[in-house]
């Protein structure tokens, strides 16, 4: 099955093309570490033709999971992300030099005749994970002295560095709970 991401530039029509639609989970091939894609991927993609060019200007979303880098727990959150790439015939860089250019200037060559967006759109995704995994801007992280998730109802806490006047846990045990030494 032919994907509607597979474009034929030769019968697309001049000016302006919309592309909407999903991707499988399955079909996308994701192999992000420590990521899950929970959903299909809706792409919206606008296709301008500029003679034997093509500009894509869009916008990707898929739910995925991750793991908070703080508390450690698994949490859902919506990945967005935008791509804006042109894509010139090979043919028309002649050169190693025309071929620095067209990296330097996020052109993408492709065939002359298909051009199929789906790695670009897989990239944008892949882009759009953030680097510093969070579950909410609130979370409190695990204790450092028993590991516990401060998040989780029960536990009386203040950040440690308060609680002791410095980053290091005191000895002789862990206070998150409300208990002192």
């Amino acid at each position: 099955m032919k994907s509607f991401l597979s474009i034929d530039v030769t019968e697309l029509p001049g000016g302006e093309t919309m592309l909407t639609g999903e991707i499988s989970i399955k079909e996308f091939e994701f192999s992000e570490e420590e990521v899950t894609l929970k959903s299909p991927i809706q792409a919206d993609i606008r296709l301008q033709k500029l003679g034997t060019h093509l500009l894509a200007e869009g916008q990707v979303n898929v739910l995925a999971e991750m793991t908070c880098g703080r508390c450690v727990e698994r949490y859902q959150s919506p990945l967005q992300g935008s791509m804006f790439i042109q894509y010139v015939p090979a043919s028309e860089l002649k050169s190693d030099r025309d071929a620095g250019v067209a990296e330097a200037e996020a052109l993408v060559s492709y065939d002359g005749k298909i051009v199929d967006l789906l790695d670009d759109v897989r990239q944008t995704v892949v882009l759009s994970v953030p680097i510093k995994k969070i579950c909410r801007p609130d979370c409190r992280g695990l204790c450092p002295t028993c590991g516990k998730n401060l998040n989780r109802g029960g536990v009386e806490n203040t950040p440690y560095a308060q609680r002791s006047g410095g980053p290091l846990p005191q000895v002789g045990g862990c206070d998150c709970h409300g208990s002192s030494q």
